[in-house]
This record gives C-alpha cells, sequence and structure tokens, in this order.
C-alpha cells in the first residue's frame, strides 16, 4: 500500500473518488465501489478568550460524524435516506467546560454552541482521553473480513476511512494540539476537503454557510463541532450528487434530494432510540415534562402533563410581589402581628399549626422588616 499524504487532495482527484465511492459512475457495479467510511471532522477552540488568557485556542469540542458506504449500495442515490444513516458523535472537554461567550460571528451567529448538540448526547471527555476515543471511532473493525492468522485467535482487520473537513488546515492544526498521529490511527486512506471540492473561480474559498444555503439546508446551531461535522458531510454527499444531475440529466429526475428532510428524519431516529427529545431545551434524551430547566421555569405551582411542580425555597431578598405564597408558622404570626387570617383561613391540607399566608402582601411582612431572618418557612411553588 501507497504512503498516504495527509493532505486534501486536489479538486478533480477529489471529485473522481468521491464518484467512485458513492458509485455516481453510471456503468459502475457495485462491486467496483471502494469499500469505506467517510469520517466528518469539525473542532472547535476557544479562539473567542482574549489572546493573553491561558486558554486562548484551546480545543473546546471535537465532532466526528460518519457515514459507512456498505448503507447506501441498493439503489438510485437518495440523500434523504443517506443522510439518515449519518452516525454523530459530540465531545465536550472538562477541561474548558467553564468557559463561554456571548460573541457572535459577522453572521450574527452565536461563537458558543456546545450546548446545542442537534444529533444525539453529547459526551464528557478529558484532554488526555480524547486522543484514544478518536482513535477507536476512525478505527472500525470490519467484521466481514478477517486477515489470515490462527483459527483461534484471527488477526483484525479495519475499515478504510476517508476524512473529511471543511477547511483543513484548522482541523490539522488542532489535531495536532491534542497529540493525534494519524500514522497511529492508520485507517485513513485520504483527505476531502469541501472547500476544495466545492470552489470555483468565483469562490475560491467558500465558507460552509454558503454551501449549504445552496443546497437549502437550514442548520439551527452552527459552531457546534458535531453540528458542524453532519453539515460538512452533508455538504459532501450533496455537492457530488448535483454534480452527478447535471452530467447525467435524463436519469436524475426522480432523485430525491431533499437534505434537510433527510436531516430532520434523522433527529427523530434519533429521539426514537435515547428516550425521547425535550421541545423545551431541544436536548436528547429526556421529555419536556422531565426538563430541569422546564421545571425550575415553571414557578407557580401550575400542572405540568398532571403533575404539580415543586421547586425548593429561595433567599427572601429576592422575593417580589408576584413571587408564590408562603406558609407561615404561628410563631411568625405572632412576631407579626400583620400576618393574621384575615384574608386567608387554614385549609384542610395544612399541617396543625400552620396558617397559608401570603407574606409578601401582608402588612407587617419580610418586606416591613428588613432585618428579620425567616427560619421556619417552606416556600411551595
Amino acid at each position: 500500500m501507497a504512503p498516504v499524504s495527509f493532505v486534501p487532495l486536489p479538486k478533480g482527484e477529489g471529485q473522481d473518488l468521491l464518484k467512485q465511492i458513492l458509485g455516481l459512475q453510471g456503468d459502475a457495479t457495485p462491486i467496483d465501489f471502494p469499500d469505506a467510511i467517510f469520517a466528518s471532522i469539525d473542532i472547535e477552540s476557544a479562539s473567542w478568550v482574549p489572546k493573553h488568557h491561558a486558554s486562548f485556542g484551546d480545543v473546546t469540542e471535537v465532532g466526528i460524524a460518519t457515514l459507512d458506504t456498505r448503507t447506501i449500495r441498493n439503489g438510485a442515490p437518495n440523500l434523504c435516506q443517506w443522510m439518515q444513516k449519518v452516525e454523530a458523535t459530540h465531545f465536550r472537554l472538562n477541561d474548558t467546560a467553564g468557559l463561554r461567550t456571548k460573541c457572535r460571528d459577522y453572521h450574527g451567529t452565536p461563537l458558543f454552541a456546545a450546548d446545542k448538540f442537534e444529533f444525539g448526547c453529547s459526551t464528557w471527555a478529558h484532554r488526555n482521553e480524547l486522543k484514544n476515543q478518536i482513535i477507536d471511532l476512525l478505527r472500525v473493525e470490519d467484521e466481514a473480513k478477517l486477515s489470515s492468522g490462527s483459527e483461534s485467535k484471527p488477526e483484525k482487520k479495519y475499515r478504510d476511512v476517508v476524512l473529511v473537513t471543511h477547511a483543513w488546515e484548522n482541523e490539522d492544526k488542532y489535531l495536532k494540539q491534542i497529540n493525534l498521529s494519524y500514522e497511529e490511527v492508520g485507517t485513513i486512506v485520504s483527505v476531502l476537503d469541501t472547500q476544495v471540492l466545492e470552489s470555483s473561480p468565483f469562490w475560491r474559498q467558500p465558507g460552509l454557510l454558503r454551501l449549504m444555503g445552496g443546497l437549502s439546508i437550514q442548520p439551527l446551531h452552527r459552531h457546534n463541532g458535531a453540528n458542524d461535522a453532519v453539515y460538512t458531510l452533508a455538504v459532501l454527499l450533496g455537492g457530488a450528487v448535483n454534480r452527478y444531475r447535471s452530467e447525467n440529466p435524463d436519469v436524475c429526475k426522480e432523485l430525491n434530494c431533499n437534505i434537510e428532510e433527510g436531516l430532520t428524519l434523522l433527529k427523530e431516529t434519533i429521539a426514537a432510540e435515547v428516550g425521547g427529545r425535550c421541545q423545551h431545551c431541544d436536548l436528547f434524551g429526556h421529555e419536556k415534562r422531565f426538563c430541569k430547566k422546564w421545571l425550575s421555569t415553571n414557578m407557580r405551582g401550575q400542572a405540568v402533563d398532571g403533575k404539580v411542580v415543586t421547586v425548593g425555597p429561595r433567599p427572601v431578598k429576592n422575593l417580589t410581589t408576584k413571587a408564590a405564597p408562603f406558609k407561615a408558622d404561628v410563631k411568625d404570626e405572632s412576631e407579626f402581628p400583620g400576618l393574621g387570617p384575615a384574608k386567608h383561613s387554614r385549609s384542610d391540607s395544612d399541617p396543625p399549626g400552620k396558617v397559608s399566608v401570603d407574606l409578601c402582601k401582608a402588612p407587617g411582612g419580610p418586606r416591613a422588616k428588613k432585618g428579620k431572618k425567616f427560619q421556619k418557612l417552606d416556600w411551595i411553588a
């Protein structure tokens, strides 16, 4: 096997390799297709912190989206079905977990979207473990082929991987920052850069957002490593199919090239596998009625899917006239005569010795006695 050059292929060679792998050569048969896995990678860094900061330029996220070409062999090219076969992994680093920013790029998109992974659940990782976790993803054991060895202990053989990026020089710099050696991975056979494949005399280095717009892809949360990895893979496949359609207009009239529909179906499939997707925070793995963010914002004891939410106490100094009612002990009532049951009578649900009153609205209550501390107040939202 010839040594691999870990630089992106030129535009012409890259497009030819892409056509061979996807089977977009009119007269080719499936057995002639190179057997490979596309692995799109995108890395986010803390480039938005001040340059004198200790974490300036450190890796904060790594996203990898893979597509096994064995799963798309049957039938005509169908971008909608292809996108449903994509698997995405999102790593967030513990070392930079506390770094956040409200800055935006020149398109107005927030630069921080680490908590907005659209295609699954994020995985926390330590910097010293990240390299091995990436290598494990890029080394896929080939169960269909076993190299020569003893029958009891056959040698493992791994699938070929085509690494896909957008603006390769950035990802190469960050991969070297985490000490990842491409030779150590051992499965990378080629590198494709969508910025090179989709370049033109008018746009020598087109941005990812521009390429997505040309394919009618509507991203929700960019600058998330795994989201951008999925979008990069979508741009790679969409560009290849568009070129195939232009070269074969007669056979491509009924092709399904709706990438956005495929991404939507992919999210629905992932939600069904991991236990749902919250409609409040957009995260996977739980439903809205179990969302901590949703429960913490419902401060009035209103029913949520048939359940009443109970929230713990907050300091009295933060209360306003619209705060939730308290239950005051008789001792508190004796110290503050204004807390008498003039407007509130004892309810059957109140325990003995307690009267339901609103401390915020009662005269002589906490706001009138600012220096008094209440130790026996139970706040129920």
